[in-house]
């Protein structure tokens, strides 16, 4: 049985919509991304909403996934 792949955080965002969009332009350039996080807003309120949304990547494609929001996003990523 495989273990699952290691996973890293490559983009953070208050706004689902965002997280949403950096995760298209990365699968767009061929890098499966997840967003976690988006269901979240809808326990506001109730919930403490101190974690954004996140985008999240296999940690093999990190360094790759990076560099395309550094060439391609208005806003520039922090590292992690």
């Amino acid at each position: 049985m495989r273990s699952p792949p290691d996973i890293a955080t490559v983009f953070r965002s208050n706004q689902f919509t965002e997280a949403w969009l950096v995760k298209e332009l990365l699968n767009h350039h061929g890098i499966p991304a997840q967003v976690t996080g988006q269901y979240l807003a809808g326990g506001l309120g109730e919930l403490p909403l101190d974690q954004p949304v996140k985008v999240m990547v296999v940690a093999e494609d990190r360094d790759r996934a990076m560099e395309i929001l550094q060439d391609h996003w208005y806003e520039k990523p922090q590292p992690f």
